[in-house]
Protein backbone atom coordinates (compact mmCIF):
# COMPACT_ATOMS: atom_id res chain seq x y z
CA UNK A 1 0.00 0.00 0.00
CA UNK A 2 2.73 1.94 0.83
CA UNK A 3 4.34 1.94 -2.85
CA UNK A 4 1.20 2.70 -4.87
CA UNK A 5 0.62 5.76 -1.97
CA UNK A 6 3.95 7.39 -3.09
CA UNK A 7 5.76 6.88 0.70
CA UNK A 8 8.16 4.43 -0.34
CA UNK A 9 9.88 3.02 -3.76
CA UNK A 10 10.97 -1.06 -3.49
CA UNK A 11 13.52 -2.57 -6.24
CA UNK A 12 14.26 -6.13 -6.35
CA UNK A 13 18.21 -7.33 -5.54
CA UNK A 14 18.13 -10.73 -5.40
CA UNK A 15 15.81 -13.17 -4.60
CA UNK A 16 14.13 -12.41 -1.10
CA UNK A 17 16.34 -8.95 -0.74
CA UNK A 18 15.19 -5.66 -1.99
CA UNK A 19 15.90 -2.06 -1.56
CA UNK A 20 13.52 -0.37 0.08
CA UNK A 21 13.53 3.55 -0.08
CA UNK A 22 11.32 6.59 1.77
CA UNK A 23 10.08 8.76 -0.83
CA UNK A 24 10.35 12.62 -0.48
CA UNK A 25 6.41 12.44 0.77
CA UNK A 26 7.60 8.95 3.09
CA UNK A 27 10.12 11.08 4.78
CA UNK A 28 8.40 14.14 5.41
CA UNK A 29 5.18 11.41 6.37
CA UNK A 30 7.42 9.47 9.10
CA UNK A 31 5.87 9.81 12.77
CA UNK A 32 9.25 7.82 14.32
CA UNK A 33 12.52 6.21 12.75
CA UNK A 34 14.21 3.28 15.39
CA UNK A 35 15.99 0.39 15.50
CA UNK A 36 19.40 0.57 13.20
CA UNK A 37 21.06 -1.69 12.31
CA UNK A 38 23.94 -2.01 9.89
CA UNK A 39 25.64 -5.00 8.01
CA UNK A 40 27.91 -4.89 5.18
CA UNK A 41 24.87 -5.90 2.87
CA UNK A 42 22.38 -4.11 4.96
CA UNK A 43 21.14 -1.24 6.11
CA UNK A 44 18.19 -1.35 8.08
CA UNK A 45 15.80 1.25 9.82
CA UNK A 46 12.72 0.72 11.01
CA UNK A 47 9.89 3.55 10.60
CA UNK A 48 6.78 4.14 11.96
CA UNK A 49 3.56 5.75 9.90
CA UNK A 50 0.50 7.47 11.37
CA UNK A 51 -2.96 6.64 9.78
CA UNK A 52 -4.29 9.25 12.43
CA UNK A 53 -3.35 11.65 15.13
CA UNK A 54 -5.41 12.71 18.71
CA UNK A 55 -7.02 15.77 17.59
CA UNK A 56 -9.48 16.77 20.63
CA UNK A 57 -11.42 15.49 23.19
CA UNK A 58 -14.98 16.87 23.86
CA UNK A 59 -17.07 15.60 26.87
CA UNK A 60 -20.62 14.87 26.15
CA UNK A 61 -22.03 14.39 29.35
CA UNK A 62 -21.29 13.52 32.97
CA UNK A 63 -23.29 10.92 35.36
CA UNK A 64 -22.87 11.14 38.95
CA UNK A 65 -23.87 8.92 41.32
CA UNK A 66 -22.80 9.23 45.07
CA UNK A 67 -19.41 8.66 44.79
CA UNK A 68 -19.20 6.82 41.56
CA UNK A 69 -19.41 9.18 38.21
CA UNK A 70 -19.12 8.70 34.52
CA UNK A 71 -17.79 10.61 31.82
CA UNK A 72 -19.08 10.20 28.31
CA UNK A 73 -16.14 11.52 25.78
CA UNK A 74 -15.63 11.60 21.84
CA UNK A 75 -12.61 11.70 20.90
CA UNK A 76 -11.40 12.97 17.35
CA UNK A 77 -8.71 11.89 15.30
CA UNK A 78 -7.52 13.84 12.25
CA UNK A 79 -6.72 11.60 9.18
CA UNK A 80 -3.06 11.58 8.16
CA UNK A 81 -2.11 12.38 4.76
CA UNK A 82 -0.53 8.59 5.05
CA UNK A 83 -4.00 7.27 6.22
CA UNK A 84 -6.17 9.48 3.56
CA UNK A 85 -3.34 7.58 0.75
CA UNK A 86 -3.50 4.65 2.13
CA UNK A 87 -7.38 4.43 2.46
CA UNK A 88 -7.65 5.51 -1.88
CA UNK A 89 -5.45 2.34 -2.88
CA UNK A 90 -5.98 -0.17 -0.22
CA UNK A 91 -9.06 -2.43 -1.40
CA UNK A 92 -7.30 -2.40 -4.75
CA UNK A 93 -3.72 -3.24 -3.51
CA UNK A 94 -4.67 -6.05 -1.20
CA UNK A 95 -7.18 -7.61 -3.52
CA UNK A 96 -4.35 -7.75 -6.47
CA UNK A 97 -1.96 -9.31 -3.73
CA UNK A 98 -4.38 -11.76 -2.16
CA UNK A 99 -5.35 -12.85 -5.89
CA UNK A 100 -2.40 -13.66 -6.73
CA UNK A 101 -1.57 -15.60 -3.14
CA UNK A 102 -5.65 -17.39 -2.88
CA UNK A 103 -7.21 -17.10 -5.96
CA UNK A 104 -10.15 -14.86 -7.02
CA UNK A 105 -12.32 -16.15 -4.95
CA UNK A 106 -11.09 -16.36 -1.27
CA UNK A 107 -9.59 -12.57 -2.04
CA UNK A 108 -12.90 -11.42 -2.70
CA UNK A 109 -14.36 -13.06 0.13
CA UNK A 110 -11.88 -11.54 2.85
CA UNK A 111 -11.18 -8.62 1.35
CA UNK A 112 -13.15 -6.46 3.98
CA UNK A 113 -11.75 -8.07 6.76
CA UNK A 114 -8.41 -8.10 5.54
CA UNK A 115 -8.33 -4.11 4.60
CA UNK A 116 -10.26 -3.20 8.17
CA UNK A 117 -7.83 -5.33 10.08
CA UNK A 118 -4.79 -3.30 8.19
CA UNK A 119 -6.37 0.15 8.87
CA UNK A 120 -8.69 -0.50 11.74
CA UNK A 121 -10.85 2.58 12.54
CA UNK A 122 -10.17 4.01 9.04
CA UNK A 123 -11.80 0.94 7.07
CA UNK A 124 -15.23 2.09 7.90
CA UNK A 125 -15.27 5.97 7.60
CA UNK A 126 -16.62 7.59 4.14
CA UNK A 127 -14.79 8.07 1.32
CA UNK A 128 -14.78 11.80 1.90
CA UNK A 129 -13.81 11.78 6.12
CA UNK A 130 -10.58 13.75 6.82
CA UNK A 131 -11.08 13.16 10.53
CA UNK A 132 -13.42 10.48 13.01
CA UNK A 133 -14.56 10.06 16.68
CA UNK A 134 -14.28 7.57 18.91
CA UNK A 135 -16.58 7.44 21.65
CA UNK A 136 -15.08 6.44 25.12
CA UNK A 137 -16.66 5.94 28.49
CA UNK A 138 -14.28 6.90 31.57
CA UNK A 139 -15.63 5.73 35.30
CA UNK A 140 -14.41 8.38 38.32
CA UNK A 141 -14.44 7.91 41.87
CA UNK A 142 -14.78 10.75 44.20
CA UNK A 143 -11.77 10.68 47.48
CA UNK A 144 -10.75 13.35 49.84
CA UNK A 145 -8.81 15.50 47.85
CA UNK A 146 -11.28 15.22 44.68
CA UNK A 147 -12.00 12.84 41.91
CA UNK A 148 -9.59 10.55 40.16
CA UNK A 149 -10.36 8.23 37.61
CA UNK A 150 -10.60 4.26 38.70
CA UNK A 151 -8.52 2.52 36.78
CA UNK A 152 -9.56 -0.84 37.62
Amino acid sequence: MLVAAGFITMRPIRPHVWDVALTPSGNQAVSAKYAHTQKPDCDKWQVTFALSRYDHVEVTGILEEGIHARVDADLTYAITPVGLATRRVASSVVLEVDKRKFGERVASEHLDQTVSTMLGDLAYLPKGATSYVVPRHYPFEKFDDGWKLDLK
